[in-house]
């Protein structure tokens, strides 16, 4: 990742806030929701793929 930071897809959950969240899935289960700042990629969050996509949408609306 850290040299194509962006090869992973936008997150589209996340596509109508102001900084473009990218979604990479891991090990089956979990997704690492990160964004690229201007030298770095910063893990926002990381998702559990198994719970409905509006709880963990939820928990960062809040």
């Amino acid at each position: 990742m850290k040299d194509f930071p962006q090869m992973a897809a936008v997150e589209l959950l996340l596509e109508d806030e102001p900084i473009i969240y990218r979604s990479l899935v891991v090990t089956g289960t979990y997704k690492v929701i990160y964004y690229i700042g201007s030298n770095t990629v910063y893990i926002y969050d990381i998702w559990d793929c198994r719970q409905v996509p509006e709880t963990n949408l939820k928990k960062i609306k809040e």
